[in-house]
């Protein structure tokens, strides 16, 4: 293997090694919360046409809802996490 091939290995070596902590956030374009490292996401939007926005987001199971994306997906956070508390 050459030095060249070497040095790309070891870079996408260190590349797929690279951990995030649990529980941090991936964001798409509209800063949305898309994902959560180690944890099951699903968000559905039920904003009806020119009424107030709805949203409903699942972590882990653990259903919450809000007025926004990122507010239904951290309200569903806080309630998973206080039913793994009792």
């Amino acid at each position: 293997m050459s030095e060249m091939e070497q040095k790309a290995a070891e870079n996408a070596r260190s590349f797929t090694s690279t951990s995030r902590k649990f529980g941090s956030f991936s964001y798409d374009t509209n800063n949305n919360i898309v994902a959560i490292v180690g944890r099951d996401l699903k968000v559905d939007n039920l904003s009806e046409d020119g009424g107030e926005p709805y949203f409903v987001a699942w972590v882990d199971g653990v259903q919450d809802d809000g007025f926004s994306h990122n507010e239904a997906v951290e309200n569903a956070i806080k309630r998973a996490k206080s039913t793994t508390e009792e």
